[in-house]
């Protein structure tokens, strides 16, 4: 959201140009409210497709080791709590070796597309 030339912030009570209070308050939509239809032609093929939208209220860092004979790689994941704006909580991992995952924060709202239901 702007006001004047500069981005407002969730946090943000006062325009840094004007210094007016602002009156509108940031929400948290999530993509489906956003755009409707954007799982359209997802849930053609997967069903039981979803988006889930939620804010960052914790996050840890862990490491997974996969060692065979030829390689020995190591790979990072985020396990991570969201509370969605309907206040459920849900914990899941996520990569943390993607641009998006090396830049998680506590207190981030994001997206997260889940093709299925599985878990592992």
């Amino acid at each position: 959201m702007q006001h004047c030339t500069k981005p407002i912030f969730a946090s943000d009570k006062f325009c840094e140009d004007c210094g007016k209070e602002v009156a509108v308050k940031n929400q948290r939509s999530t993509v489906e409210e956003i755009s409707p239809d954007i799982l359209t032609e997802l849930k053609v093929r997967y069903p039981r497709s979803s988006i889930v939208t939620g804010m960052i209220t914790n996050l840890y860092l862990y490491k997974r080791k996969y060692v065979t004979k030829e390689s020995h790689l190591i790979f990072s994941f985020w396990y991570l709590t969201l509370v969605t704006n309907q206040g459920e909580t849900l914990e899941l991992s996520v990569d943390a070796e993607t641009t998006l995952g090396a830049n998680l924060n506590k207190g981030d709202v994001i997206s997260l597309l889940q093709p299925t239901r599985a878990t592992a």
